[in-house]
């Protein structure tokens, strides 16, 4: 830019060049909102940038948390598994009492059977020659004692004394 000036020292015109500087002023004013733009976003992906930190701190615990969980349900896993093998051989060794019992029970069962029976047998085959023996003492008394009829009875107690003996004898055999 250049003045010209009168006598008085007063400008009396002007001479330059004049140039429109709205076009770059619009620019200027454009890119300076962008920055403000781009310093906003910068600030909120800082913002989120810590927010994805904190959040990546705490996966990275709940992940270590659940690692030692998982560890403690394997250990748990493999003492329910131990502890069923011994609940498994348990139940082998029970059965075997259990048959054991029961066949102990089916011979116990047919021992007194036996046992029954020969207490029938016993008391039958005892008690017979007793009867025998005690019904021909009876006799005895009664009688008027004949040489004939004594002999007789003594047969018969003799018979009843040798059918207790044999008896005695099957049951020691």
């Amino acid at each position: 830019w250049r003045f010209e000036f009168n006598t008085k020292n007063e400008p009396v015109r002007l001479f330059g060049i004049l140039q429109d500087v709205s076009q770059r002023k619009l620019t200027e004013l454009k890119l300076e909102a962008q920055n403000k733009e781009l310093v906003f976003q910068n600030g909120e992906k800082e913002k989120r940038e810590e927010e994805l930190l904190i959040a990546n701190a705490e996966l990275t615990f709940q992940n270590s948390e659940k690692e030692k969980r998982a560890d403690e349900l394997r250990i748990a896993n493999i003492e329910l598994a131990f502890q069923k093998l011994e609940k498994e051989k348990r139940a082998e060794e029970l059965i075997g009492i259990n048959i054991e019992l029961v066949n102990t029970e089916n011979d116990l069962k047919e021992y007194i059977k036996g046992l029954e029976e020969m207490m029938f047998v016993t008391s039958h085959k005892v008690r017979q020659p007793i009867a025998t023996i005690l019904g021909i003492l009876n006799l005895l008394e009664d009688s008027a004692n004949a040489p004939h009829d004594l002999n007789r009875n003594m047969d018969y107690i003799k018979q009843s004394a040798i059918a207790l003996e044999n008896f005695t004898r099957e049951l020691t055999e």
